[in-house]
């Protein structure tokens, strides 16, 4: 076994995923959806399929070094490499970009590929402003939620072991590592 990969199976139906999840979580995740809904400052959205990818990417690498260890991952080489990815997965119709939006500034993002009736989550990033509406949680649910109503049976985290994959409800699946030598 070489890493744990997460995974959440969905069903078309963002209620019963909630109610699989511990009722304490499951009470968080709507009450911090609420709340920044109520606030009138929270806006999800999907980068349509047509949109210009370039300036959307750019604002996605901003988000995602807010956090110091992703930061020192995304220099420069690591960069350049994810957004040949990324262009690819765009122009053959793959590429999930989701933000959250908080008075009108890109707050999350969620950078995911869509293929055979799932996300595969490749990265995300979060402002280090508005943490009073947990955005990174807020767009999670919203993620979540897309999937069951676009007919998404699971959302892969695809690696790590990060604490939050599993209070979204993730099972270990492995990535395992096979050496073979003659």
């Amino acid at each position: 076994v070489y890493r744990p990969a997460p995974r959440v199976a969905l069903n078309g139906d963002f209620e019963e995923y909630l109610s699989r999840d511990e009722k304490k979580q499951r009470h968080e995740i709507r009450r911090k959806m609420r709340r920044a809904a109520e606030s009138g400052r929270a806006r999800f959205y999907v980068v349509p399929k047509d949109a210009d990818i370039q300036p959307e990417l750019e604002a996605f690498f901003h988000l995602m070094i807010q956090d110091p260890n992703k930061a020192l991952f995304l220099r420069d080489v690591m960069r350049h490499q994810m957004s040949h990815t990324i262009r690819a997965a765009h122009e053959y119709g793959y590429l999930w970009l989701a933000f959250l939006e908080v008075d009108g500034v890109k707050a999350a993002a969620s950078l995911n590929f869509d293929y055979n009736g799932k996300l595969w989550g490749y990265n995300s990033g979060v402002s280090r402003d508005h943490m009073e509406l947990s955005p990174g949680w807020v767009l999670m649910g919203h993620v979540f939620q897309w999937c069951c109503e676009n007919g998404r049976s699971e959302f892969d985290f695809m690696r790590g072991d990060e604490d939050y994959k599993y209070r979204l409800g993730g099972v270990n699946q492995y990535v395992m590592r096979v050496k073979l030598s003659k």
